[in-house]
């Protein structure tokens, strides 16, 4: 089963900067369910880009804070939007939870690939006992 680019949503940062910041975070691990993990860092940055500049109605920019409506539940900072977090903090953040479950995916794969090599490996000498009907003690790997 391919996982899904959302993935890297699902750790978070411990501070948020501006109360709108975690809305904008959800709304963009929503946007990217069902994406492919299969991108480069670069363009996963440049996809967060476009999504914050979608969602908040202006293009990223360090010192920003733009308020946005739908993020409003309460709050002194309730609904706006930090540029300066998503550029120092979220973006870093994202791509490093990318490039761990990337990492992860491949060792998994490369965890796989050398049991199924060793077992391989197992099942022909085994087979080879056979054909050649040698005791079953020779092989003791």
């Amino acid at each position: 089963m391919a996982k899904e680019l959302s993935l890297i949503f699902e750790r978070k940062p411990e501070q948020w900067g501006l109360r709108g910041n975690p809305y904008l975070w959800d709304e963009m691990r929503d946007l990217f369910g069902g994406a492919s993990l299969d991108i480069s860092t670069r363009d996963l940055a440049d996809q967060i880009c476009e999504c914050y500049e979608n969602a908040v109605g202006e293009p990223l920019k360090y010192g920003s804070k733009v308020f946005v409506e739908r993020f409003a539940h309460g709050g002194m900072s309730s609904g706006y939007v930090s540029g300066e977090f998503w550029i120092c903090i979220g973006i870093p953040f994202l791509i490093d939870n990318f490039r761990k479950i990337k990492q992860d995916m491949f060792l998994k794969n490369k965890c796989i690939s050398l049991w199924n090599c060793k077992f391989d490996v197992i099942y022909f000498s085994w087979k080879l006992l056979q054909f050649f009907d040698c005791d079953e003690h020779v092989l003791d790997i």
